[in-house]
């Protein structure tokens, strides 16, 4: 568990436990849509995206490749459609910020996907 606090846009190394099939499992780099300082101090979740290295020809998974800015370790598919609500003690280390354009894209296919 890092001490460092989350901010939307950021990659962080995540902790995904006791998963169904078809959910994120294991430790996973996720992006982070919706920091907990966006919410109030008492509330202990932030809202993310998980990333695989399996890819999926889903309309709402996205391909990111690694670079030096978003600390991704291989080219990695945003999970557009698996957004979860997770505790901040699950966030390990930060390993990048994702691009702007990436940040666009992954957003809207997130917006796509809840229908807003």
């Amino acid at each position: 568990m890092s001490s460092e606090i989350p901010h939307a846009g950021e990659i962080w190394m995540t902790q995904f436990d006791s998963s169904y099939p078809h959910e994120p499992a294991a430790i996973r780099p996720s992006i982070i849509i919706a920091p907990a300082t966006q919410f109030d101090h008492a509330f202990a979740s932030s809202v993310v995206v998980p990333f695989t290295t399996t890819f999926h020809n889903f309309r709402f998974c996205y391909d990111v490749l690694p670079t030096l800015e978003n600390g991704l370790r291989a080219q990695s598919y945003a999970q557009c459609d698996q957004l979860r609500s997770i505790n901040k003690d699950r966030f390990i280390e930060k390993l990048g910020i994702i691009e702007i354009d990436h940040w666009q894209t992954i957003r809207e296919l997130v917006r796509q996907f809840l229908n807003l």
